[in-house]
């Protein structure tokens, strides 16, 4: 008897542990497969999702971490987006490990490229270019950014917009300027009309009358 109850409580140790087991690591491994680079091309090729730079932030628990973002190079503006890490996880509750995903740490400076999965989540991968701000790898990869994007910009401000030839023009500065340009032709008149009368000669003053006819004297008698 005391034999059989050992074997059971065995089973039930041996069952529990393979079920901590199942619950602590992926079901199932994605192999990861990078398409070689090119000798001799660019970094960044203008087609990613995004290119930012961030400090990464705290898991949920379910494979993502969120991620302060610092500067954008290319394709957003929000102050905080959500990185899919290695492990994923299925609305099942399933997981498996993508060996093309990183792994993040809580604080880690990185900049990188991503695609996008909604606004609000992006997928980096070992394919993409990533690498730590800090390291000789990481200074390379801004210096390739700006390159590619320029300088960048801080959360929530708009795009630069370059103004072209073909660029329409700005209707305020173009009433301004012509408010501007009637009103200095308005002053320029009246000083020019104001100049004029003071150059202006006094008038002649009136010829006086002529002396009224006298009568001629009478002639004195012969």
């Amino acid at each position: 008897m005391n034999r059989l109850l050992r074997v059971a409580s065995a089973t039930v140790l041996l069952f529990g542990a393979l079920s901590a087991g199942q619950l602590s690591v992926p079901g199932f491994t994605l192999a990861c497969s990078c398409v070689a680079p090119v000798p001799g091309a660019p970094t960044f090729t203008g087609e990613e999702d995004a290119v930012l730079m961030g400090t990464v932030g705290q898991p949920d628990g379910r494979g993502m971490n969120a991620f302060a973002v610092e500067r954008w190079f290319h394709g957003g503006s929000a102050a905080t987006v959500r990185l899919q890490s290695a492990l994923e996880m299925f609305p099942d509750g399933s997981t498996a490990e993508n060996t093309c995903g990183l792994h993040f740490e809580v604080g880690e400076r990185l900049i990188l490229a991503a695609s996008r999965m909604d606004a609000t989540t992006l997928r980096p991968g070992s394919c993409a270019p990533y690498a730590t701000v800090a390291s000789p790898e990481g200074q390379q990869l801004e210096a390739d950014a700006v390159r590619a994007f320029g300088e960048g910009r801080t959360p929530g401000n708009p795009p630069d917009i370059e103004v072209g030839a073909d660029a329409p023009p700005d209707l305020g500065l173009v009433a301004i300027a012509l408010v501007t340009f009637v009103v200095g032709l308005t002053a320029v008149a009246a000083l020019l009309a104001f100049a004029r009368r003071r150059e202006a000669p006094a008038a002649a003053p009136p010829d006086p009358p002529d002396p009224p006819d006298r009568p001629d004297p009478p002639e004195p008698p012969a």
